[in-house]
C-alpha cells in the first residue's frame, strides 16, 4: 500500500449475540441499536474527539488521536450501554466488547486499513461481554495516565496477524466494572506548552519530545506570542518551548513575559555562530529544522533541571544580542509579471516559487506569474521559518502545505491546501519532513 500513513489509536466495538438478538425480535433490536449508537456512541465519540471511520451493521471503527482518549471513550461507552441494559430484559440487552490499538494505518479516503485496525478488530473478537480488550502498544501509553487495573492475558494468537500479539484485559470487578482501582496518588508528570507558528514542525517536535521523554505532557500547543502568554497563564507549565519569530509577540519578548515562572527552550533557526549566548548561560534551544542530536541534549538538561526553580531570563546578560535578524530585512513584497501587467503580491500569499527557464514562476492559490529573480537569490532573500527549499528547483511556502505523501521507494511529494498539483522533494531535503 502507498498511500498516506499515519499512526493512530484505533477502537473497534461490536455487539456480543448480535445474529441472536435480531433472530429473537428484528425490529426492536435495530431500534434499539440505532438508538444506542445515536444516544451515546456518537456522542461519547465526539466528547473525547474521536471520528467515526464505519460502521459494519453490528460493528463501530473510530479513530483517535490518542489512546488515552480512546480508552475514556471505550469506558464511557460501556457504562453507557451497562446503564442502560439494567431497565431491559436479559434476552434483550444490547452487550459490547471492545478493542483497543495503536498502530500504523494506511488511509484511503475517510477509511483507515492495515494492521493497525485488524489488530483492535481482533481484540475485539476475543473480548468477552462488557470487556475491552487493548494491545501491548496501547497498554505502554496509558499504564501511567490512567488509574485502572488491566489483567495480563499474555502473548495471543490472533486471526491473520503474524506475530502474537500481548493483551491485557480491563478488570471487571462486579457493578464496579471500570471503576478506578483505589492506588496511592501518581507522581507528578512534568509539563509543556509548545508555541510554534509553524504546525508541521509543531507536530513533528511533540512526536519526538513523547519519543524521547514520555513522562512529559504537552498540555497546550499556541501558534503566536499572545496565546503562548494566555498558555502558560492557563497551564502553568514547567518548561515552555518558544519558536523566536511567531507572530503578535517573539519568543524572546514571551520569555520575558513569563521570566521566572518556567523552564524555557527557543527554537531557532539560528546559525551556529549566533547560538553562542545560549550555550554560554541557562537558556536552551532546538534547531529548526529539527536536529535530533540537539534535542537529545536539550531534553537531557531539562531533566537535570526540571526540580530546579526557573532562570530569570528578564535579566540574564546577552539574552537581547541574542536576538535574530528583524523580519523587515526578508523579502515582503514580490513584484511579478502576468502578461503585460505588474503584479505587486505579499510573499504570504505565494503557494511556491519554481525555476521557469530564465525566469521564475510564482504560485498563488488562483494565479501564476513570471519574477526574474533566481531561486538563489529567492532563498538568500524569503525568512527561512517560513519558506523551504524542497527540489533545487522549488520554494514552497510552509503554510501553504496540506500534507506530505511517501511513495513505494520512499520519495516524498508535497500536497498544497490550495493547489491541485503536488511537488516533489528531492532526497537532500527529506530531513525538513522527518516523522512524517
Amino acid at each position: 500500500m502507498n498511500g498516506l500513513r499515519k499512526l493512530v489509536a484505533i477502537l473497534a466495538i461490536d455487539v456480543v449475540g448480535f445474529s441472536r438478538l435480531v433472530g429473537n425480535d428484528e425490529d426492536g433490536t435495530i431500534q434499539r441499536l440505532r438508538e444506542l449508537r445515536l444516544g451515546l456512541i456518537d456522542s461519547e465519540t465526539v466528547h473525547y474527539r474521536g471520528r467515526m471511520v464505519k460502521t459494519t451493521g453490528d460493528g463501530f471503527l473510530i479513530e483517535f488521536a490518542s489512546v488515552v482518549d480512546a480508552l475514556r471513550c471505550a469506558i464511557a461507552i460501556q457504562l453507557g450501554a451497562e446503564q442502560r441494559n439494567s431497565a431491559v430484559a436479559p434476552e434483550l440487552r444490547i452487550e459490547l466488547r471492545a478493542g483497543l490499538n495503536v498502530g500504523d494505518v494506511v488511509v484511503e479516503g475517510d477509511d483507515l486499513l492495515g494492521d493497525g485496525v485488524n489488530v483492535a478488530a481482533r481484540l475485539e473478537g476475543i473480548a468477552g461481554p462488557g470487556d475491552i480488550c487493548i494491545s501491548d502498544s496501547a497498554y505502554q501509553q496509558v499504564r501511567d495516565k490512567l488509574d485502572m487495573t488491566f489483567v495480563d492475558m499474555g502473548p495471543q494468537a490472533l486471526k491473520n496477524i503474524a506475530r502474537p500479539v500481548r493483551v491485557y484485559r480491563m478488570q471487571r470487578d462486579g457493578k464496579a466494572t471500570m471503576a478506578p482501582a483505589a492506588a496511592t496518588p501518581a507522581p507528578r508528570r512534568p509539563t509543556a506548552v509548545i508555541a510554534e507558528d509553524e504546525p508541521l514542525l509543531a507536530d513533528e517536535l511533540t512526536e519526538h519530545l513523547a519519543a524521547l521523554w514520555p513522562a512529559l505532557d504537552i498540555v497546550a500547543t499556541v501558534s503566536d506570542g499572545i496565546a503562548a502568554l494566555h498558555a502558560v497563564d492557563a497551564q502553568s507549565p514547567d518548561i515552555a518551548f518558544l519558536d523566536i519569530q511567531m507572530p503578535r509577540l517573539t519568543g524572546l519578548q514571551v520569555a520575558r513575559q513569563i521570566a521566572g515562572r518556567c523552564h524555557v527552550v527557543f527554537i531557532t533557526a539560528f546559525d551556529q555562530h549566533a547560538l553562542g549566548a545560549f550555550e554560554a548561560g541557562a537558556i536552551d534551544y532546538v534547531m529548526k529544522p529539527l536536529d535530533m542530536a540537539r534535542l537529545v541534549t536539550t531534553v537531557q538538561r531539562l531533566k537535570a533541571r526540571i526540580a530546579q526553580a526557573p532562570i530569570d531570563l528578564s535579566q540574564l546578560p546577552g539574552l537581547s544580542e541574542a536576538r535574530p535578524a528583524a523580519a523587515a530585512s526578508y523579502l515582503q513584497w514580490i513584484r511579478a509579471s502576468r502578461g503585460s501587467a505588474v503584479r505587486l503580491l505579499t510573499v504570504d500569499e505565494v503557494c511556491y516559487f519554481k525555476a521557469d527557464s530564465k525566469y521564475t514562476l510564482v504560485v498563488t492559490a488562483d494565479s501564476e506569474s513570471l519574477i526574474k529573480k533566481t531561486i538563489k537569490e529567492l532563498v538568500a532573500g524569503l525568512d527561512p521559518n517560513m519558506f523551504w527549499q524542497i527540489h533545487r528547483s522549488v520554494i514552497v511556502n510552509v503554510r501553504a502545505i496540506d500534507s506530505v505523501v511517501r511513495g513505494g521507494s520512499g520519495e516524498l511529494a508535497v500536497r498544497l491546501k490550495h493547489r491541485k498539483e503536488t511537488l516533489a522533494v528531492s532526497e537532500q531535503h527529506h530531513h525538513l519532513f522527518r516523522q512524517m
